[in-house]
């Protein structure tokens, strides 16, 4: 069983959903307003800290391409575990979900950054950009951490939103 560290604490490792033994009550769970949901996602900047990349669905991104191809990957997806289903959970409960994600990419260089919506319509999310992993495998981590969707890229290729569940 492996550990990590964090604030001088010794954390165990999770396996989602942590901490809660039912998902926050959904007004009605079965019917997300799956227009609402896209226009959001839309309207969202997908950055990157370090290198410093924004990104978009539907737009390519020659700066990221290039420096894919000096790294000599072709593909990267952008992953959080934050606010599964869409449902706000605390930062504490968030934090915790990434630092488990963060365990289940260590065979991916990963580069850390935020979901940052265009109109502060919530929170900015803590996300991670991952080169060289599969589309499957970045769309079954997604699912394996409670998301709707991720965003999936190739060299030369606009950005593009892939559905999880």
């Amino acid at each position: 069983m492996a550990w990590y560290w964090s604030d001088s604490r010794q954390i165990p490792p999770i396996s989602p959903p942590p901490f809660r033994k039912e998902p926050p009550k959904r007004d009605n769970p079965s019917k997300l307003n799956f227009n609402k949901l896209l226009s959001l996602y839309l309207q969202t900047n997908y950055t990157t800290n370090d290198p410093p990349f924004i990104i978009r669905i539907g737009e390519r991104h020659p700066k990221l391409d290039s420096w894919l191809k000096d790294l000599k990957w072709n593909t990267w997806a952008y992953l959080t575990a934050w606010n599964p289903q869409s449902i706000p959970l605390s930062w504490e409960e968030n934090n915790i979900r990434q630092k488990g994600l963060l365990i289940d990419l260590q065979e991916w260089p990963t580069y850390s950054g935020q979901g940052i919506p265009d109109h502060g319509h919530w929170t900015p999310e803590e996300s991670f950009l991952v080169l060289g992993i599969p589309k499957e495998e970045a769309q079954l981590l997604g699912k394996k951490w409670g998301q709707l969707a991720i965003l999936f890229g190739e060299v030369g290729i606009p950005a593009d939103l892939i559905w999880c569940t």
